[in-house]
């Protein structure tokens, strides 16, 4: 399959890791926390801290890499096969190219790409970060992220997944003075699945305002 290229033209936004969290660098040189951080701030850690405590220190950081590891490479191949790439799967392990197929087939619901790992930012949220896609995603122009699980995830597991795209939705329009309608979330699996949530981005809108108001301090 071959994508229509209709890119935007964002900023150039520099991250920082510190120990709170990452921040970014807009070219005017203000700074703001990334989406994600703030995300992390309103979580109370709980399920994460649960899931540690179940398998132990060292089999959580072990799980951890390899799950890391995993979506940063079906991120890559998902990125070269939107650019129109050849040979996007060359020397991967075959369960992430399996995986990556499994998304394939999600991603050729794309019409349009407007951008790929765009920089965003919001004056009125004081937040940054950069969504996976903005495109038009079945005939509706939609900010879609891409996750990888090993299982099949419910829809009020992942409010935090719709409340970080929402958001991104929130800087495009602020930024390009454009009407972003759609959220997609598609979340591929180890079970031989991705799963693909679709929301209108006024959904969760009223939540993310009020969340990125009350823990971005």
């Amino acid at each position: 399959m071959t994508f229509e290229h209709k890119f935007l033209t964002f900023p150039e936004i520099v991250n920082t890791d510190l120990e709170t969290g990452r921040i970014y660098t807009l070219p005017d040189g203000t700074q703001y926390p990334s989406v994600t951080t703030i995300l992390d701030r309103a979580d109370d850690g709980s399920g994460l801290a649960a899931w540690r405590a179940r398998l132990g220190r060292a089999e959580a950081d072990r799980q951890g890499r390899i799950a890391a590891n995993r979506g940063t490479k079906i991120h890559t191949m998902a990125e070269n096969y939107l650019l129109n790439r050849d040979n996007v799967t060359k020397g991967q392990m075959p369960v992430n190219i399996e995986m990556f197929n499994f998304l394939r087939k999600k991603l050729d619901n794309i019409s349009v790409l407007y951008g790929i790992e765009c920089g965003l930012y919001s004056h009125a949220l004081k937040v940054a970060g950069r969504t996976d896609i903005f495109a038009k995603y079945k005939g509706v122009d939609s900010v879609v992220d891409n996750k990888t699980s090993k299982r099949d995830k419910e829809a009020e597991w992942i409010e935090s997944y719709f409340i970080q795209t929402t958001a991104y939705s929130i800087m495009l329009e602020e930024m390009f003075k454009i009407e972003v309608p759609q959220i997609v979330v598609l979340i591929t699996t180890e079970q031989g699945s991705c799963q693909e949530f679709i929301r209108p981005s006024h959904e969760y809108r009223e939540k993310t305002i009020a969340l990125f108001k009350e823990f971005n301090v």
